[in-house]
């Protein structure tokens, strides 16, 4: 069985979330547990192996360490929570006439979890089930060429999509053709946003370690132009200013690394390829572009701070909805999908977004899981950042030139796809609260394996702490022996 077998599944898994439209459909969902389901296996059967490490010893490592796993541990119990919400869902409309309103009657488990709309309630503990199957993979059976290879394919495949938009625009504008498949295109503006933003942060990463390391990676700045025309496709102000920002903060790092390090021809070359062109984008696309949405969403809120702190009423009712609910079902919420039904209880009607959606996805999930549920899901996702962060807080020691105690050294001491990639996944977290950014499989998918992927990046813990103790040592030597 080829080694990268677990990787193809991973890849295929994220491909057919992203790539269909309605996911509504039963083979949608059967295809995503089946992929993980298999890719796991696959896993747990041929895991990568280790140096001076046997097959046999990798099968036994990852069986213990999945074993061990709280994200694994926690998945399964969302999962199991999502299932009983299902099965114990499917509950109808009544009027109370004690009350004179309109309630939905009791679930037959009165205390457990339930959903109103049971389907919805199947698909979320199928996502659940798909995350903890990636999470598992790739934290124990995937290494880090594995991920890397992941990477790549993730931000080849949007650049492909993106291709597609642009040609699809250009077929029906130059010759008037209709009825072309959209694609991803057909999800919210909200979350195509989001999830190009986190492929242009994937690529972008990627192609600095490529050129930095003087390896061919001038084909890599072609992907990140795709999916960076893909956040202005998808037409959403918030995550096209923060593809900017992201890109102006991006240009500042790649400025401030790469001049300690390459000649001046190789600085020449990764500005020629990545810091001018995006100058002169930006420099067209707010001066003689007057109606890119970004300005059209200024000049409606009147200002720039209207817009980026005032919120829309409708969110804002919708939001203040959600926290009534909340305020009611606060240890297992209204069940997945339910914030729509109960909205006109809670006299939300003429306030209701089109989507159906709260505008928030933390509040939304609170409201539809309760503290309950969202506390696992929490608890999965959290293990993984807290991971990191104690390796972003951990690593960046080194000896100072006065022998005293190491400095800390922050962001240039870390690769360049920790720093970008960290960027980028933080400004999808902080989009998540101005539309429904992770109700989306493709997005909540991708954003999880990024994060998972992430660890690979940063030094191991093992290693720091092995140098730390080498440093004590050397400083507690006398002068005439220490090395």
């Amino acid at each position: 069985m080829h080694k990268n077998s677990c990787v193809a599944h991973v890849c295929l898994t994220l491909c057919l979330a992203a790539w269909v439209i309605h996911s509504d459909e039963t083979w949608f969902w059967t295809g995503l547990l089946w992929l993980s389901l298999m890719g796991l296996a696959l896993g747990l059967l041929f895991p990568f192996a280790r140096k001076d490490e046997s097959s046999e010893d990798a099968r036994v490592r990852v069986c213990r360490n999945l074993a061990r796993d709280p994200v694994v541990a926690a998945g399964l119990a969302a999962t199991l929570f999502f299932v009983v919400q299902a099965a114990n869902g499917g509950r109808a409309l009544i009027y109370d006439p004690s009350t004179g309103q309109w309630t939905f009657s009791l679930p037959f488990w009165r205390w457990g979890p339930s959903s109103v709309v049971a389907a919805d309630a199947w698909r979320a503990s199928t996502l659940a089930c798909v995350f903890t199957c990636v999470c598992a993979m790739l934290r124990h059976a995937v290494g880090k060429p594995g991920k890397i290879l992941l990477l790549q394919a993730m931000g080849l495949n949007a650049a492909v999509l993106s291709l597609w938009m642009l040609v699809r625009l250009a077929l029906q504008n130059g010759f008037g053709l209709y009825g072309l498949p959209q694609f991803l295109f057909a999800a919210q503006p909200e979350t195509v946003g989001a999830f190009y933003l986190l492929m242009v942060a994937i690529s972008c990463g990627l192609a600095i370690t490529a050129l930095i390391a003087k390896r061919p990676g001038g084909w890599m700045m072609l992907v990140v132009f795709l999916n960076f025309a893909g956040v202005c496709l998808s037409n959403n102000p918030q995550a096209i200013l923060a593809a900017w920002v992201f890109v102006g903060a991006s240009g500042l790092y790649i400025v401030k690394l790469t001049f300690p390090l390459l000649l001046t021809g190789q600085i020449a070359k990764i500005w020629s390829y990545g810091v001018i062109p995006f100058v002169l984008a930006g420099f067209v696309y707010f001066g003689h572009f007057p109606q890119n949405p970004v300005l059209r969403a200024v000049r409606a809120a009147g200002s720039w701070g209207t817009w980026l702190f005032g919120g829309a009423s409708a969110s804002s009712e919708a939001v203040a909805a959600a926290w009534r609910m909340v305020g009611d079902h606060p240890w297992v919420g209204v069940g997945a999908g339910g914030f729509k039904p109960f909205a006109p209880i809670y006299g939300l009607v003429e306030s209701l977004r089109d989507d159906g959606h709260v505008g928030q996805d933390g509040v939304e999930y609170l409201c539809e899981h309760g503290l309950l549920g969202c506390g696992l899901v929490a608890l999965a996702v959290g293990w993984i950042v807290v991971e990191n962060m104690r390796r972003l807080a951990l690593v960046p020691q080194v000896r100072s030139e006065s022998d005293a105690m190491p400095d800390r050294v922050w962001l240039f001491r870390l690769t360049p796809m920790a720093v970008v990639l960290s960027l980028g996944v933080a400004m999808v977290f902080v989009l998540s609260f101005s539309g429904p950014v992770f109700r989306s499989p493709f997005v909540s998918l991708s954003w999880c394996a990024a994060v998972t992927c992430l660890g690979s990046f940063l030094p191991m813990r093992r290693v720091i702490e092995y140098n730390q103790a080498l440093i004590s040592q050397d400083q507690r030597l006398p002068a005439s022996q220490a090395g």
